[in-house]
């Protein structure tokens, strides 16, 4: 070799202090799609949980319509029984459906999570007073009638 020629290293490697730069910026970039993962599956846990949350939310207004619609249709068929004075649904009551205090054998509508209901009457004064309860899922709704002759 020549004097003061310094032969050119071919490998980068070779370079004093290169190999540890280049440890630190993979270090650096494992950090940060380690950060960006977590920030992602944060995200997708939020999506999952609000939307658990908006059905429960849909279910109990489903439920809540299925028995107000209910305690219409009971109301309507107890005022059916009282206006042509027949038991038509043989409870033996007239303008009462399923009065026997046991929920388990009340009339239902619809499938699935179907809407009891039972109507009682009490006499207030000159009027007589129907009461309808109906009830689907946790939902329970009350209607009172009052009929006067």
């Amino acid at each position: 070799m020549r004097r003061g020629v310094v032969p050119i290293r071919s490998n980068l490697r070779d370079r004093p202090g290169r190999g540890a730069r280049n440890r630190s910026r993979r270090a650096t970039a494992l950090v940060a799609i380690l950060i960006a993962l977590i920030v992602v599956q944060v995200a997708v846990a939020g999506v999952v949980v609000l939307g658990a949350r908006d059905q429960d939310l849909t279910i109990r207004r489903l439920e809540g319509a299925r028995a107000m619609y209910a305690a219409e249709g009971a109301a309507n068929m107890a005022l059916r029984e009282w206006m042509t004075q027949t038991d038509a649904d043989g409870d033996g009551g007239i303008g009462t459906i399923s009065n026997n205090n046991n929920d388990n054998d009340d009339p239902s509508l619809g499938s699935g999570s179907p809407a009891r209901f039972c109507v009682s009457s009490r006499v207030s004064g000159s009027n007589k007073v129907l009461v309808v309860k109906a009830r689907c899922g946790s939902a329970v709704r009350q209607i009172e009638i009052t009929v006067s002759e």
